[in-house]
């Protein structure tokens, strides 16, 4: 089992912070535990997680070309089972993802959505909409966190 979060940046190790928390947040919501920290190998960087049922599962994070000038961005989540694969990448048209799903012994899946992209006050706005703690930002940058050697 295996999961892959590609984000754009000019050199590995450049900010993978959303890559960090989007891996972090799979991990909080699966029951997913860091095994052992953030491994960084020149091309890309591995965490060894560890499942409830006690499998392994391997969080690579790799830095992808900036397809335009703002290498801030997520390019691509891939989860890799035994006997399926799903993934979500960017398109080359602007604003859009291609969804794709693949099982053992069917036709794969794929299609293309859209991409809503929300200005900083909209979501500054939504933010503040949020009343009290939000606990699952706080599982996701813990574990974040825990990935990179600096959690409890």
């Amino acid at each position: 089992t295996g999961v892959t979060s590609d984000y754009e940046a000019q050199t590995a190790g450049s900010d993978r912070s959303q890559a960090l928390l989007l891996v972090g947040w799979l991990a909080a919501r699966l029951g997913w535990r860091v095994a052992t920290p953030l491994i960084d190998d020149g091309d890309a960087s591995s965490v060894r997680l560890r499942r409830p049922d006690g499998g392994a599962v391997l969080a690579t994070l790799r830095p992808a070309a900036p397809k335009d000038d703002a290498p801030d961005r997520l390019a691509a989540l891939r989860l890799d089972a035994p006997r399926a694969t799903f993934s979500v990448a960017r398109d080359m048209v602007p604003n859009c993802a291609v969804a794709r799903a693949e099982t053992s012994g069917m036709p794969a899946l794929e299609r293309r959505v859209r991409l809503e992209r929300q200005s900083e006050a909209d979501l500054i706005g939504e933010e503040l909409r949020l009343l009290g703690h939000d606990q699952t930002f706080a599982e996701s940058a813990a574990i974040a966190a825990e990935m990179l050697g600096k959690g409890t």
